[in-house]
């Protein structure tokens, strides 16, 4: 008896949460990754680095003049429009800095399932805009970055969000939501 290993073989449901929890580590895993690039980058994106941005810059067609708290609203918006991985990494490439757009281009080598986790992780890690409110925003901007504060309107959330100046438009750099 001592020693001895018992070895149980289930049907495929069992292979259906193995794949389950590999794909939720493989999204934590690519979270983390594309948490490292926004951190460790934050000097690239000064204005300076839009040469470095230029998948992104179909998002540059927004006009200058428009602030940081516009700019995520509207992100927000076409965020929580979106019905597909593809909308997603469309949606972070109009609106994301160049850091971002850079981590979202390796996720794109993803499997689908892996996509779809991803995806599903995004739309369930953020309060959607009409949770939001946008009525008390806090916006601080310092040169070419700036942080809002955003609480959910029941109080239960507060998002930190960061944007970067990039070729004179304001772009997402984080977007950051925890427990109030």
């Amino acid at each position: 008896m001592d020693g001895e290993v018992n070895t149980v073989q289930t049907g495929s449901g069992s292979n259906k949460k193995i794949l389950i929890i590999v794909g939720v580590v493989a999204a934590i895993i690519i979270i983390a990754v594309i948490a490292f690039v926004l951190l460790r980058s934050p000097s690239e994106d000064t204005g300076a680095s839009s040469s470095s941005s230029s998948s992104s810059s179909s998002g540059s067609t927004a006009a200058t003049t428009e602030g940081p708290t516009e700019i995520y609203l509207k992100y927000k918006g076409e965020f929580d429009a979106t019905t597909s991985f593809d909308g997603y990494v469309a949606v972070v490439r109009k609106y994301g800095s160049a850091a971002q757009v850079a981590a979202i281009a390796e996720s794109e080598a993803l499997s689908s399932d892996l996509k779809a986790t991803v995806f599903s992780l995004a739309k369930t890690l953020a309060p959607s805009t009409s949770e939001l409110d946008v009525d008390n925003i806090k916006e601080t901007v310092s040169g070419s970055s700036a942080t809002l504060i955003i609480d959910t309107k029941d109080g239960t959330m507060k998002g930190t969000i960061t944007l970067v100046k990039e070729g004179g438009t304001w772009k997402l750099q984080e977007d950051s939501w925890a427990n109030a």
